[in-house]
């Protein structure tokens, strides 16, 4: 029904296959425990399913749709949606590799953020009337800013919804909600963040191969949130259950 909705979720499934491609197998600095399994969960759930000798299938099962989703977001003609795409392929790279790997995947990343299946003359209009839709919101917040003008009554003074989650959700709830609307993003964020930088130096070797695993989780969550918020910028899905998932 919403192409853009459609865009959201392959960027978080992407962002999630990402994830599972990249989780950590052994530790260097850790030193690795008499009779240690695959370290992470995910390494052994994959032993578990295909056994020691065929971890490329796996990998192969990633990888395939995660091209598909690449594709499909093109086809959906979300540029947001290619956009987030894109900037969660940077970020893993970037936590991986390093600025190394933010050029290397600069690469492949351009083609899929530039890629349009919209004609100029469509986004011209597109542009024009989100700007519009933006104005609008924008003088409905300064005549109703303390509540707002309402949940679910954008379409009362635009015609055409936000486009834009955080201007959706400070118009509709006015300064208090769209406050507890931010709050709880950079609530998100502090956590993610928390953990990932957790310094882990009086931990014992077991605590410390789990806190890799628990600091990977927080780098995929934390690409994943960032994607959406790029794909929320662009969409009117500040109240959709879809994106508050990561």
């Amino acid at each position: 029904v919403d192409p853009n909705g459609l865009a959201l979720g392959l960027v978080m499934a992407a962002a999630l296959a990402l994830g599972l491609l990249t989780r950590p197998k052994s530790d260097p600095d850790v030193a690795p425990l008499p009779d240690a399994q695959p370290e992470s969960w995910t390494s052994r759930l994959s032993a578990a399913l295909l056994g020691p000798d065929r971890r490329w299938l796996a990998t192969l099962l990633l990888l395939v749709p995660l091209g598909l989703y690449a594709y499909a977001t093109v086809l959906a003609a979300s540029r947001a949606g290619q956009v987030a795409l894109a900037l969660v392929l940077l970020m893993f790279c970037y936590m991986r590799v390093g600025w190394v790997g933010v050029m290397l995947a600069s690469v492949l990343a351009a083609p899929l953020a530039l890629l349009s299946r919209r004609s100029e003359a469509e986004a011209a209009y597109s542009t024009v009337t989100r700007i519009l839709t933006y104005l609008n919101g924008y003088e409905a917040f300064w005549d109703h800013p303390l509540f707002g003008v309402g949940f679910a009554n954008y379409g009362r003074i635009s015609f055409l919804n936000a486009h834009n989650s955080f201007l959706l959700a400070v118009t509709e709830t006015g300064l208090l909600g769209g406050s507890l609307f931010l709050l709880g993003v950079y609530l998100c964020l502090k956590l993610l963040l928390a953990v990932l930088y957790w310094p882990g130096s009086d931990t014992d070797l077991a605590d410390a191969r789990e806190l890799l695993e628990i600091k990977h989780l927080a780098r995929t969550l934390l690409a994943m949130l960032t994607g959406v918020l790029c794909c929320v910028m662009f969409l009117s899905l500040a109240f959709d259950v879809l994106w508050l998932l990561p």
